[in-house]
């Protein structure tokens, strides 16, 4: 989602105070001649406009403070979405995301017990163990992934 889904969303959207913001463009610091913030610089809304056409007031970590147009500033939540969407989501990935992380494998079902026929499918349990980059990232990993291509259902755990 980008800022202009945030203006074509409502024309009367103002961003609240003590909503945390990012800049879009380089804008100069208040009482300041040659200080500027950089696009990509997060800051919280100090003092929120009647409507978008005005100045909002922002505030850095810093403790330096600028005036930013509705348009110069995106929803910090947008910007962590944004970077997000660009990493695949361990949750849906297919089973093939997780063959190296599988540990064990066994047959089950009619197959396992002799009982089968000509139209029976495979039928594999497992589990699996994420690395420390699925296991630590924003991301939940599944509680099992399922594989259902040829006829094989194949339902493996997380450990």
């Amino acid at each position: 989602m980008s800022n202009k889904s945030i203006q074509s969303a409502s024309p009367n959207f103002v961003i609240p105070a003590g909503t945390q913001v990012v800049l879009q463009d380089s804008i100069q610091i208040i009482n300041s001649d040659d200080q500027f913030k950089k696009p990509g610089n997060a800051g919280i809304v100090i003092k929120c406009p009647p409507h978008k056409g005005l100045p909002y007031l922002i505030r850095f970590n810093d403790g330096a403070e600028l005036n930013a147009a509705f348009g110069q500033l995106t929803l910090r939540r947008q910007e962590i979405d944004m970077a997000l969407a660009k990493w695949p989501s361990h949750s849906d990935q297919s089973a093939d995301g997780f063959q190296p992380q599988v540990i064990y494998r066994c047959l089950v079902g009619s197959k396992a017990f002799g009982l089968s026929n000509d139209e029976s499918d495979d039928d594999v349990r497992g589990v699996f163990i994420p690395t420390a980059g699925q296991h630590w990232s924003l991301y939940a990993i599944p509680e099992q992934i399922e594989d259902q291509a040829d006829q094989n259902d194949e339902v493996i755990g997380r450990s």
